[in-house]
């Protein structure tokens, strides 16, 4: 069997293994770095992602390290612009914020109550009258502007409803060309010495060699499986992250005694703390140009409160003809009556679309597929509702944007429906350094739902974790880890208070996307 020897192996070619291996070949002299993936770079979940970021977060570490990663992405971008001279478009950012609407008042007093938390963290609050000039602050915008009420909303929103009470909109947000950003890694990483090897990783031993960790991997070209030798093994699998950690030949993670209660409110899963969820997106073709693409404040939209769909009349007289005509239309989608009831009931809030392309609209309310099991590993194509999705999802951001209802009817024409995975921790936050019992492996993951946007900053984080194993820093060494670090670590749910507080009773039913 084949050998080869490395500083560092990272497995998973995705966006944020991508960037733990830029930042890694960063360093001077730059170490020697393998990754390793049974797919092409950049062709899962890192290709069917809504592609945006944002700086608006309900807690501190979290709004840390999205500043450090849209900074990183605004200077990759400057970069491109300045190499590719004057027809260049850089990461393509368009920025014209995340905008929030409510349109009752349990819903308007809690993004009300947001604003005050952004503003002890320092950041700019400004109120919009209806009276205001409508302003682009373009790439430059920072801080929350707030609408209150139905007219400063409809004279900066022409397009929302009637009903919305106010908006709230966090401008350092928008979105990108996540592709673009990826293979900007990818290629400087690259042209510095990384390695990109195409193989499945079958086998993970941190025990038998003298050399540190050794990866197997199973290359479609050859009979015979090769070993990786490193002192070195980052995790950045995305979705592939459990399966990774089932690999290793030895017990990953030591959980407190109590740990197994808590765990039990949570879906079933291959690795304590990880779980895949279905991630599914609707691309609708804007024929007739209902959403103005052009206006300042056509960023992204947010629906913040639960709401009812406006159903047939005859969906809701016969649940059961509802239901036959769900399982024609679903094909081999599970399909059941519990899924009827719920379509039928209160639908919880989040519904939101974006700009997509000059005649597209991307539209998520994934109350579809978030309680689907994934299987370890997942399958490379998510099972998907592609005939029911679009109809629930288009309908969910009529509150929004109601000129949109004269597209029903026609959506099996107008839209198409892709998905992949969030690998996802219960406290719906970054997993990014060593394992408790295990420091020379380094994860970098857990991040559903925010990958593209964190990518920047995760993986300068697992460079860092990396480079203290390979460097030897010390505490003391004037090595600077920045302030979110601990925050993110894997020992924190070492902590049998930690996991109470993020998974037990209090918190059951509450991992929705942040």
């Amino acid at each position: 069997m084949r050998r080869q020897g490395y500083d560092v192996v990272v497995c998973g070619a995705g966006l944020a293994g991508a960037s733990t291996a830029y930042h890694l070949q960063q360093t001077h002299p730059p170490v020697r770095v393998a990754m390793v993936d049974s797919r092409p770079p950049l062709s899962l979940t890192s290709s069917r992602s809504t592609e945006c970021y944002r700086d608006y977060w309900p807690s501190e570490c979290m709004v840390n390290l999205m500043d450090r990663s849209i900074a990183k992405i605004h200077a990759i971008h400057n970069q491109l612009m300045e190499s590719e001279g004057r027809e260049g478009c850089g990461l393509s950012l368009c920025q014209k914020g995340y905008s929030f609407f409510a349109d009752t008042d349990e819903a308007s007093s809690r993004l009300m109550g947001s604003v005050d938390h952004f503003h002890r963290m320092g950041r700019p609050v400004r109120e919009v009258r209806a009276d205001d000039a409508v302003g682009d602050d373009g790439l430059s915008g920072h801080g929350l502007d707030v609408y209150d009420g139905p007219e400063s909303v409809r004279k900066h929103y022409p397009w929302a409803g009637e009903g919305m009470r106010g908006c709230l909109k966090a401008k350092r947000c928008g979105w990108l060309d996540a592709q673009r950003l990826g293979g900007f890694f990818l290629e400087e990483a690259k042209r510095r010495g990384l390695e990109v090897i195409r193989g499945e990783v079958v086998g993970v031993d941190i025990s038998s060699s003298r050399e540190g960790q050794v990866v197997t991997i199973r290359r479609d070209n050859t009979a015979s499986p090769t070993q990786l030798s490193c002192p070195t093994l980052v995790l950045a699998g995305g979705p592939f992250l459990p399966s990774l950690l089932s690999l290793i030949n030895a017990p990953p993670f030591p959980l407190p005694a109590a740990a197994a209660a808590a765990l039990t409110l949570l879906p079933p899963r291959v690795f304590p703390f990880l779980v895949n969820e279905v991630h599914a997106k609707v691309i609708l073709k804007d024929t007739l140009g209902l959403m103005p693409q052009d206006h300042p404040n056509a960023g992204m939209q947010l629906y913040s409160d639960s709401q009812v769909l406006d159903w047939p009349a005859v969906f809701r007289e016969d649940p059961q003809g509802f239901l036959s005509l769900l399982r024609e239309t679903e094909g081999g989608m599970p399909v059941e009556m519990e899924l009827v009831d719920r379509l039928l009931g209160r639908l919880a809030d989040g519904a939101h679309f974006r700009p997509y392309r000059p005649d597209r609209l991307l539209i998520i309310w994934d109350v579809m597929h978030d309680g689907l099991q994934v299987t370890h590993p997942p399958p490379p194509e998510p099972s998907l509702y592609t005939s029911l999705y679009p109809e629930v999802a288009v309908r969910g951001i009529q509150r929004l944007i109601p000129r949109l209802s004269a597209y029903l009817g026609q959506l099996k024409q107008l839209c198409s429906v892709d998905g992949g995975y969030y690998c996802k921790a219960p406290d719906n936050r970054p997993v990014i350094g060593p394992l408790p019992t295990q420091p020379s492996v380094i994860i970098c993951g857990g991040l559903g739902g925010f990958g593209v946007m964190a990518s920047p900053a995760a993986g300068e984080l697992a460079a860092l974790h990396v480079m203290k194993r390979v460097s030897g820093w010390t505490d003391d060494s004037g090595a600077s880890f920045p302030s979110y670090t601990e925050a993110f670590l894997p020992s924190r749910f070492c902590s049998e208070v930690y996991l109470n507080e993020v998974c037990g009773p209090s918190n059951a039913g509450k991992r929705g996307q942040i």
